[in-house]
């Protein structure tokens, strides 16, 4: 017989019920409400096709079970499909009425399993049950006679802490109150004020007096307490020196801002990757004519500033029932780059574009439109699998030219 696995029982209470303890009139029920895996009352039905029987067992049993072996417990026939019985089988299996498991020792109580469970959980005096604070660590056991006033006085008992309202088995208060995060303490900087531990760190850090700091002024490494860190600051020689380390950073700064501002050492940007999404695409768009772009935010490439503009409805030059894009440059200068857009949700392949601005006036927008995107449906379809949002996925990309020669 397949044994039943430990790490089941948890989500189902075995009681150790057979026949013998049926109510009278209630034997014949009783054996067929027992799984032959866990040799108790059926928990969560399920039936096999092994055979024209169709055996049932507990859910959790039976499919542990034929995970290591998938044939009947019982008779051994094949199993291809577990199912749920039906109504009626199921509530046979709850009315069966039981006896107490102490009923030889004179408990007299009959119900059905899950009023049982209840009974001997609260009620039955001639049941032996753990300490409630078994988890905790008790581990006595005894009749409710015993039980019920041992619990007023265990050990183990959950009291709330005082400071956090945690609760904590009562012979681990000591322990706890070490390391209580809200148990009052004296800073150990020694400025005699009395504050929540948890709290300590950050009063060191920032507040308390008596604490050691470093001046903070970048290269001086003078250490004082907080309280004396003020005479530190205004006395004269330490503010010479200040002065000097001040204006030797400062200087320091401004020759890498130098290096930084010829042309050469500025890096290179070739390619660019970014998503640009368009919330609530469908409303917008059917609220545009035809001409009339989704704008996104503004980005950066190599300098220049641009915005991805989507015509919903097409561009002036558009196919009926094509989408177009734009591209607008704020700033001036002839740059060639490649544009690359990719509709997100929809599986189609991205577009590419080569695209080239003029040298213009700084203040210009210049616009590149491409008339011929992609299918407007196309669009909308994307939005709607993206909750709303038209998402694309681009990529700039512009050759990089290095002119002139090597000083070497």
């Amino acid at each position: 017989m397949t044994q039943p696995n430990a790490s089941i029982r948890p989500s189902i209470r075995c009681l150790g019920l057979d026949r013998e303890f049926a109510v009278e009139s209630f034997e014949e029920l009783a054996e067929n409400a027992l799984c032959a895996i866990c040799r108790d009352v059926i928990e969560d039905p399920k039936e096999v096709d092994c055979s024209d029987d169709k055996h049932v067992f507990c859910g959790p049993f039976i499919n542990e079970a034929i995970r290591r072996r998938p044939s009947c417990p019982l008779c051994r026939g094949a199993i291809s499909k577990i199912s749920n019985v039906n109504p009626t089988t199921r509530n046979i299996f709850q009315e069966v009425k039981w006896k107490c498991l102490n009923f030889k020792s004179g408990c007299e109580f009959k119900g059905v399993k899950k009023e049982l469970e209840k009974h001997l959980d609260e009620e039955c005096e001639k049941q032996e049950r753990d300490c409630p604070f078994v988890l905790q660590g008790c581990t006595q056991k005894g009749l409710l006679s015993f039980i019920s006033p041992h619990k007023q006085t265990c050990p183990f008992r959950l009291v709330p802490c005082e400071h956090c309202k945690e609760d904590i088995a009562l012979n681990a208060m000591d322990s706890h109150l070490t390391e209580c995060k809200s148990f009052p303490v004296e800073c150990t900087s020694g400025c005699g004020m009395k504050l929540p531990r948890g709290e300590l760190p950050a009063h060191t850090k920032r507040n308390c007096p008596e604490a050691t700091i470093q001046c903070p002024v970048p290269g001086c490494g003078e250490t004082r307490k907080r309280k004396a860190m003020e005479e530190h600051e205004k006395d004269s020689d330490a503010m010479r020196t200040h002065i000097n380390l001040v204006l030797s950073r400062c200087q320091h700064l401004e020759k890498k801002l130098k290096r930084f501002a010829t042309k050469d050492d500025i890096p290179h940007e070739t390619e660019k990757r970014i998503t640009v999404q368009f919330p609530n695409y469908g409303t917008r768009a059917n609220a545009l004519q035809r001409g009339q772009p989704l704008q996104s935010l503004p980005f950066t490439f190599q300098g220049s500033r641009y915005v991805l503009s989507v015509y919903p409805k097409g561009t002036n030059g558009s196919q009926p029932g094509y989408a177009g894009l734009g591209m607008h440059k704020y700033s001036g200068g002839q740059v060639k780059l490649s544009l690359t857009v990719e509709v997100s949700k929809t599986g189609l392949p991205p577009k590419t574009h080569n695209l080239h601005w003029p040298s213009g006036n700084a203040n210009n927008v210049i616009t590149i439109a491409v008339n011929t995107f992609t299918a407007s449906s196309a669009l909308l379809t994307a939005a709607r699998l993206n909750r709303g949002t038209l998402e694309l996925s681009v990529r700039l990309a512009s050759p990089l030219v290095l002119s002139g020669y090597s000083s070497q």
